[in-house]
């Protein structure tokens, strides 16, 4: 990971000036880096779909992460994403033999915007 770190002094809130002998340093990550992760629903219903796809768009749009926020430190995008289902054979192989086979069925996004769409609506699952 590439992490840099950043000095930084103790501020007198009443003079607005530094104070003597209150030095710190902070670790930031530098602008760019790229994180990995996964997001894994079991058995989610119409509900959490249109849950999550709100999720993913909001993420896209970026938040703020960590501290020191007001300083422009933290913000993180969703720079790309795929999504894709499971069904339950291809658990069953994963819990015999530690493999699970990604079955697509048609662009799942598709499915996540529908849900968004159907709650949006007032449909219940």
């Amino acid at each position: 990971m590439e992490v840099a770190v950043r000095d930084g002094v103790g501020i007198d809130r009443d003079t607005g000036t530094a104070r003597e002998a209150i030095k710190f340093t902070f670790d930031v990550a530098e602008p760019h880096l790229k994180f990995t992760g996964k997001l894994i629903l079991e058995n989610g219903t119409e509900t959490d779909l249109a849950l999550v796809f709100i999720l993913l768009k909001e993420f896209e749009r970026g938040f703020e992460l960590g501290g020191m926020k007001s300083r422009g430190l933290g913000l993180v995008k969703l720079s790309s994403y795929s999504v894709r289902r499971v069904e339950a054979a291809g658990l069953r192989q994963f819990y015999l033999s530690g493999t699970m086979p990604i079955v697509e069925r048609g662009p799942f996004e598709t499915e996540l915007r529908a849900a968004f769409t159907s709650f949006c609506q007032g449909k219940k699952d």
